[in-house]
């Protein structure tokens, strides 16, 4: 019996990496020039979905008819704050208002505050309209905040969070980590290159259970990677080879543990 565990636990390390599955928790799948390819060979590399999020109001029948025609894709609403200048709150807050509560799949994002862009009055209205709506409609939403956590934190704290967040190529400290508690924090391209500290450093500290992975774009196949240095980051590899030898007929293996709550909490209908 030991020599046949021995020979099965070989067989899995040896075969393990095609037993990985991938879910890229925040593209732009509608800025790709070939939707069907580039969903083809995400799939190729074991990519099972993706949080497909949008930036202006006239995406949004666009995501929905991609949702509709691919069940690789999951969709989200939203204006980022990139765009706020091209908009109308009353027409973005009706129009979401009424995609939310007739598709009760889809998501709102990518939606926040941006300190480098002008006008951070008017994103905050903004921001804050769109994250009422969620905790309304209950839907996760996809947040990108760059040089403006202090604004965010204190929006959420005054609307009691209720819902998910996740934290868009996070690059925080770990104390908002800390107070952003019912959170999870994805991790973008931008992490294999090493200039990006403040991001490199911030997946250290994050739990392992609230790391989530994205392409921010449209090359899915690049998830792998992100994966490997994350592992690197957090000097992950002897826990892969534990899990794998001893824990595998009791717990879920290593890799698809990081991805277990989105599959459950999130990515479901």
């Amino acid at each position: 019996y030991i020599i046949f565990y021995i020979l099965k636990c070989v067989f899995l390390l040896v075969y393990y990496p095609s037993m990985e599955r991938y879910i890229d928790i925040h593209c732009h799948l509608l800025n790709s020039q070939n939707i069907e390819h580039t969903i083809k060979r995400a799939e190729s590399i074991g990519c099972v979905g993706c949080l497909c999020n949008s930036e202006r109001i006239s995406d949004w029948q666009k995501l929905l008819d991609l949702t509709k025609r691919y069940d690789f894709v999951r969709g989200a609403i939203g204006i980022h704050p990139w765009n706020i200048m091209e908009h109308d709150i009353t027409k973005v807050k009706n129009q979401m208002e009424q995609i939310l509560y007739e598709k009760q799949n889809i998501m709102i994002g990518e939606i926040g505050l941006d300190s480098k862009y002008p006008d951070i009055k008017k994103q905050i209205d903004f921001f804050t309209t769109q994250y009422e709506i969620a905790l309304k409609y209950r839907r996760v939403e996809s947040l990108h905040c760059v040089g403006a956590w202090d604004i965010i934190l204190h929006i959420i704290k005054e609307n009691r969070n209720t819902v998910p967040i996740i934290a868009h190529s996070f690059s925080g400290n770990i104390d908002i980590i800390k107070q952003l508690q019912n959170a999870y924090f994805s991790y973008s391209p931008m992490i294999l290159n090493k200039k990006y500290k403040k991001m490199r450093d911030s997946v250290f500290f994050t739990p392992m259970d609230k790391i989530l992975i994205e392409s921010d774009g449209t090359d899915l196949t690049i998830l792998p990677d992100i994966i490997l240095e994350i592992s690197k980051i957090n000097k992950f590899y002897w826990i892969k080879l534990v899990v794998v030898i001893i824990y595998f007929d009791l717990i879920t293996p290593f890799f698809f543990i990081i991805f277990y709550n989105i599959k459950n909490k999130i990515y479901a209908d």
